[in-house]
């Protein structure tokens, strides 16, 4: 199945393969190793692909787990068919107290790295007499979010020698801050960050066991993470499951281009297509300069098409001189800066007449040739 953020007049456009989504998400839950589970990232509408589509497909696929911002993209997901009982929905970032009503109806599941928002839960899950969950942020190294483990415990403890037993801590997260580097010193800061994890979980393990029944959650490790230490050992006492925070993976996006991992890899494909359209041809002389700041010069006369796509739509500026689009199969180099809602590219050498309104690939593939981001 697919779908188009277009209509047929569009210059530039987006195209989404869901059943590539599918198929990422059955071979990433397939590379897993027993015991962990694929938590679909959806924030961002989707990383730009369609939140509620990608759910649904997600679904489809048997994930049950989704991650999200905030409460808003929540409730959305909510709307595409993740309901309770179904599919459990994760706040991944911070949510405000005033939220907690909102996060308590709702039935989701957010990480908590604060006594203000222990506290809110508690009310709400209290005043509601209705059942409610959360998971325990630890701050192991990320620095962004999480309580500190000398902390973690108190927050632990307002739950589990509390007096009401409407809230339940059900699993414990945190966020490795340099998984999708390759270096001796992003190895040991990685190697740091789960020993500390390791630790914590160990210190609470058989009280989760006996408060939540079935055991904790785990979740530290986002795509990089996964495909780098997905051999990493944690307990396994009083624990239920791990849950992989699958974003780049499940959108076809290989975290590490061009390295050999010896764990292998999932057989992911991108699923996201962007095209854009050739509005303008001019046969330039030798010496013109192209764009802003006039950075590129022509060696030699020269056919320029202009395409509509620019910094506007995602382009980045860094590939001013650098980038390159695909047509007819081969690529061909942006030159000059890229502009807010168009660039330009050198077609002297393409194989076949290029005309007005021929499609460029920003993105994807086009005969044997392929770009990612």
């Amino acid at each position: 199945m697919r779908y188009e953020f277009t209509e047929d007049t569009a210059r530039t456009w987006a195209e989404v393969d869901l059943g590539c989504v599918g198929r990422n998400a059955e071979a990433i839950q397939g590379f897993l190793g027993e015991g962990a589970f694929a938590l679909a990232v959806v924030k961002a509408d989707a990383y730009g692909h369609g939140a509620d589509r990608v759910a649904r497909e997600c679904l489809r696929a048997g994930i049950g787990h989704f991650g999200v911002a905030g409460v808003a993209e929540a409730l959305e997901i909510r709307a595409a068919g993740v309901h309770p009982g179904g599919g459990d929905i994760y706040l991944l970032s911070p949510f405000l107290p005033d939220e907690a009503e909102a996060v308590v109806r709702a039935d989701l599941v957010p990480m908590v790295s604060s006594p203000a928002q222990m506290e809110a839960l508690l009310r709400v899950a209290h005043r509601a007499r209705r059942p409610a969950r959360c998971f325990l942020k630890l701050d192991t190294g990320m620095g962004r979010s999480g309580a500190l483990p000398e902390d973690a415990r108190d927050l632990w403890n307002l739950v589990a020698e509390g007096p009401d037993r409407n809230l339940r801590i059900t699993g414990i997260a945190t966020h490795l801050s340099s998984a999708d580097e390759i270096s001796e010193g992003a190895d040991t800061a990685t190697e740091k960050q789960i020993e500390v994890f390791r630790g914590f979980v160990e210190s609470v393990g058989d009280l989760a066991a006996a408060a939540t029944g079935g055991g904790l959650w785990l979740t530290l490790t986002n795509s990089p993470g996964a495909l780098r230490f997905s051999s990493l050992v944690l307990p396994r006492h009083g624990i239920r499951g791990i849950l992989v925070r699958a974003g780049l993976l499940l959108y076809g996006i290989e975290p590490y281009k061009n390295a050999f991992l010896s764990s292998g890899t999932p057989a992911v494909e991108p699923a996201l297509t962007w095209r854009a359209r050739i509005t303008l041809l001019r046969d330039l002389p030798q010496g013109a300069t192209i764009g802003y700041g006039r950075t590129h010069t022509l060696s030699r006369p020269s056919r320029i098409a202009t395409i509509a796509a620019g910094y506007a739509d995602g382009l980045p500026r860094r590939l001013s001189n650098t980038g390159a689009v695909l047509l007819q199969g081969r690529r061909f180099p942006i030159v000059g800066r890229v502009s807010m809602d168009q660039c330009q590219i050198d077609v002297t050498d393409a194989p076949e007449t290029v005309i007005l309104g021929d499609t460029v690939t920003v993105l994807g593939a086009d005969g044997a040739e392929r770009q990612s981001a």
